[in-house]
């Protein structure tokens, strides 16, 4: 699975980046080159009425790692139009980047035994390391929506930090009536348009993405498709005519589409990294 460089942090463990400093915090605008260690945590509101799901996670690499890739999906993200990177063809044909082969390789580590939440008001939550090396729960009150959020890092393999900020975001409302025509609620037809209310933030982009794996109709090759664009916040998208086209010349009509708001702060420590993502969309449109 092939994803923009800030997924694919994610997915094995971005709007644009400020610079600000809080206690032993860095905010960066320049990533420093190479890192050693990455973390990330998320923060999905899923829906206003329910609880964000926070997950994090803490890598370490066999050896220093380029931000080339990471560069490059921070300065995509500032573009003032909409981009998708597309692979539609054999899946043992898409190779996997320098950046992947070094999450592939790499080993998840501490960044303490508990990680607090915080609102304006003070604490709003942890959330407890597992036997996996990993850390999850839900957030279960209705400040854990608003603005103004921080994260307190206590700090082992990977460095200690407090008060990091996490990007304000509002929240994502589709005004699209589109019903699902696959086998699943994420199967939707190819030149279907998404609406949603525009939002006001201007470093906020909407994330869009399809992924799936099945048999090709012209060979006997399994078929990747994978779709990843960063859209502007105005409203509407639809899948570019020229990605129907190919979609459509490997007899693909219907495909998983995924659809909300993301904005992304970038933070160093020593030579770490953390990326801090709040994420809003539709109740399961985050899969993973």
């Amino acid at each position: 699975m092939k994803y923009s460089p800030s997924k694919t942090l994610l997915t094995f463990a971005l709007s644009s980046a400020f610079v600000g400093c809080s206690s032993n915090n860095t905010l960066v605008s320049t990533l420093p080159g190479t890192i050693s260690q990455f973390g990330a945590i998320t923060i999905e509101d899923n829906d206003v009425n329910f609880s964000p799901l926070v997950t994090a996670a803490f890598r370490s690499f066999d050896s220093p790692v380029s931000t080339s890739e990471i560069d490059a999906d921070l300065a995509n993200r500032k573009l003032s139009t909409d981009t998708c990177d597309v692979y539609i063809g054999d899946e043992s044909l898409n190779q996997a980047t320098e950046l992947e082969q070094a999450l592939e390789s790499s080993s998840l580590i501490s960044a303490g035994e508990v990680i607090t939440f915080r609102g304006p008001s003070g604490s709003i939550g942890e959330v407890s390391i597992d036997a996996q090396t990993f850390y999850r729960t839900i957030i279960a009150t209705t400040e854990a929506t608003s603005k103004g959020l921080m994260v307190d890092l206590p700090g082992a393999d990977f460095p200690a930090a407090t008060a990091v900020p996490i990007p304000d975001i509002e929240p994502f409302v589709l005004t699209s009536t589109i019903t699902p025509t696959g086998p699943s609620n994420e199967d939707f037809d190819i030149d279907s348009t998404f609406t949603w209310e525009p939002g006001n933030d201007p470093a906020a982009r909407i994330n869009f993405y399809s992924n799936i794996n099945l048999a090709s109709n012209t060979s006997d090759v399994d078929l990747l498709v994978d779709i990843d664009c960063t859209l502007q916040d105005d409203g509407s998208f639809t899948l570019p005519a020229d990605i129907q086209t190919q979609l459509q010349e490997h007899g693909i009509t219907q495909t998983p589409m995924y659809i909300g708001r993301e904005t992304v702060l970038v933070h160093q420590s020593e030579e770490a990294l953390t990326m801090i993502i709040r994420r809003s969309g539709p109740l399961d449109s985050w899969p993973g």
